[in-house]
């Protein structure tokens, strides 16, 4: 069976939940002008693929899928992390204890195959790591997303912060991070698993995201340069929010 193939299969039991999960309803009070948001409960239908997925309900916006929290709400997904280099050269943003740990900015222990499926259920769609050529036909550019790192304190920074471009000695731009979606083997094996890879900085391998900027066509260019005051083995929460019509 082709690697594609069953990929599309696996989305496709999905579909109908991801309609539900990234749904919701504004509700006007009688007596209140402010509005509100109210998220649809799942169906028992849903929640029987959910738990297929091994997924679960943590409470009426959030849901997880292993280690991999998807609040619905904010249409975020979220896993746990801790810091693995304060400084020299990456290729690696986020990896696995599986993978090239030596050059990752961050080691999470959450599963790539996890991240996927809940950027999916998020409504986020995967696609090629550059948009085609003007004029020219291919396949579209994957969704873009801002990627944070929360500290235990609570507070927020987009990880380009922890970051340093060399050729231009500064932080790099925030062009954002495309979903590009791991391939498959032919027994349906994730090899983003296989291979350690959440997010890459120099494009190389199976990957759930990757960088779109021409920085990410070379080795090297990107540096850890962490002005956060982040300590090697400390802990922090990803955050991955994708951007408005890819801007």
């Amino acid at each position: 069976m082709e690697t594609g193939k069953l990929w599309l299969r696996q989305v496709a039991t999905i579909v109908a939940l991801a309609v539900l999960v990234v749904s919701c309803e504004t509700m006007k009070s009688k007596n209140a002008a402010k509005t509100k948001t109210e998220l649809k409960p799942l169906t028992k239908a849903e929640l029987r693929i959910l738990h297929k997925m091994g997924g679960k309900v943590i409470d009426d916006r959030h849901i997880a899928i292993g280690k991999v929290k998807i609040d619905r709400l904010e249409k975020e997904v979220l896993f746990p992390a801790k810091i693995n280099m304060d400084t020299g050269p990456i290729e690696v943003l986020i990896c696995t204890p599986q993978g090239r740990a030596h050059e990752s900015l961050l080691v999470s222990d959450a599963d790539p195959l996890n991240i996927q499926l809940a950027l999916i259920l998020s409504g986020a769609a995967n696609g090629a790591r550059k948009p085609p050529p003007k004029g020219a036909e291919g396949p579209l550019q994957g969704d873009l997303f801002d990627v944070f790192v929360l500290d235990e304190n609570g507070k927020k920074k987009s990880v380009e912060n922890l970051l340093v471009d060399l050729k231009k000695n500064a932080p790099p731009e925030k062009h954002g991070w495309v979903f590009v979606g791991s391939k498959f083997t032919s027994n349906g094996r994730c090899l983003a698993t296989r291979e350690g890879n959440i997010i890459v900085t120099w494009s190389s391998g199976n990957t759930v995201f990757d960088n779109p900027a021409d920085n990410g066509d070379v080795d090297d260019d990107i540096n850890v340069n962490n002005k956060l005051g982040l300590k090697i083995g400390d802990v922090v929460t990803v955050v991955l929010r994708k951007r408005a019509n890819n801007e």
